[in-house]
């Protein structure tokens, strides 16, 4: 049975005009987010017609039925007829939307400037953020790491082999590595679990945050390098939020981080996500000018950033010795790590959703058989059930 023509109407028009404003405000006063047209077109058939990404992204966020077939049987967002590059266009619209009635929450004035920063800009330094004696246990605890994975590299068995191993030693990049560091560190797990912090997050990406993984990583002094990670490059994820923590001072003429700034907010091609790379020349085309900014400070500062942005690692071989953590955020992961966490440290704090949960649960990447290859959306892209979460605002 087909909806009532007086009750179709103003969703399905606000689709064919490309509104998703004039959608968002129908369907918080009560619209029926699928109603069909005589032909049985829904808003979301009609969205991706007329090669409307965005407004497909908001009718899905809010709970539109892909798979709700028109008179011919076909769902609005059918592999059999839409092209990839629009399930792809869709796909990244989509985890980078966010609902206009997610509730802003009292008390985090902090949280909001930081993710309007990230919004804007794609990168924030806050400085001092880790307190001293803070500061203190994350080095000391990051010691135990450097000091363990010495000793490996003495007896030979640290070689890196591949990207997904729990910890290794890259001698090309002069680089100590692990994907582990919540098993060294449970001073990173309680600065992981900061309510302020997962706050900047969950304004961020639109929805709460879980942990995908936390990585430590020293830095030898060394030459430049074309190695992926060191030249200008984007995750795969479409949108993650990172925070990256100095645990010692980190110069201009050291090895720091750089970041074009606004590259965040890109929508890349889908040939961008068989392979990372994200050169200059392709953000200069898409914004124009470019504005580099160069991640440096002192230990304790921290800097959020989105991942999605170009960024790169800067190698010189005067440069000061480099420590750092990581945690990668993340409200649609397509896998998350694992990996060890006390419990017990967890258990400290009562957070609800625990943005630990899903982590806890995962199995260690690095027990499974080793693969070094894009998301699996990207190979899976037409199943969009597999890549199509759902979420209410928390």
């Amino acid at each position: 049975m087909r909806d009532t023509a007086h009750s179709v109407r103003p969703l399905i028009d606000a689709a064919r005009q490309r509104d998703s404003l004039a959608i968002e405000r129908l369907l918080q006063t009560g619209a029926h987010i699928d109603a069909r047209d005589p032909d049985g077109r829904t808003a979301l058939h009609h969205a991706v017609a007329g090669g409307d990404a965005a407004t497909a992204a908001c009718l899905l966020a809010y709970g539109a039925n892909h798979a709700l077939g028109d008179r011919t049987g076909h769902g609005a967002l059918d592999p059999e007829r839409i092209d990839v590059e629009v399930l792809h266009a869709v796909r990244q619209r989509y985890h980078r939307f966010r609902r206009s009635d997610e509730p802003q929450r009292a008390g985090w004035s902090r949280a909001a400037e930081w993710a309007a920063d990230v919004s804007r800009r794609g990168i924030v330094k806050v400085a001092q953020y880790v307190e001293p004696d803070e500061l203190q246990l994350m080095r000391r605890e990051f010691a135990a790491f450097a000091r363990n994975l010495g000793s490996r590299i003495v007896r030979g068995d640290a070689v890196k082999r591949n990207y997904f191993e729990e910890e290794h030693w890259w001698p090309r990049d002069r680089a100590f590595v692990t994907n582990n560091a919540f098993k060294y560190s449970t001073q990173l797990v309680r600065f992981s679990r900061r309510p302020e912090l997962l706050e900047a997050a969950r304004l961020y990406l639109g929805r709460p945050p879980a942990i995908e993984r936390a990585l430590a990583l020293r830095y030898l002094a060394a030459a430049t390098t074309d190695s992926n990670m060191f030249t200008w490059h984007h995750d795969l994820e479409d949108r993650r939020f990172k925070v990256m923590i100095l645990l010692s001072d980190v110069g201009p003429e050291d090895q720091h981080m750089s970041y074009v700034c606004g590259s965040q907010a890109l929508f890349h091609p889908y040939r961008m996500f068989l392979e990372n790379s994200c050169p200059l020349d392709y953000c200069r085309a898409q914004l124009g000018t470019i504005e580099i900014y160069d991640a440096t400070g002192t230990a304790g500062d921290v800097f959020l950033f989105d991942s999605n942005g170009a960024h790169r690692g800067i190698r010189r071989d005067t440069g000061r010795v480099r420590d750092v953590y990581l945690v990668e955020l993340n409200a649609s992961a397509p896998k998350i790590w694992g990996g060890d966490v006390d419990r017990r440290v967890v258990a400290e704090t009562r957070l609800t959703p625990d943005p630990f949960a899903r982590f806890l649960a995962a199995e260690k990447l690095w027990e499974l058989p080793a693969e070094r290859r894009p998301p699996s959306w990207v190979a899976g892209l037409r199943n969009v059930d597999a890549w199509l979460d759902r979420w209410t605002p928390s």
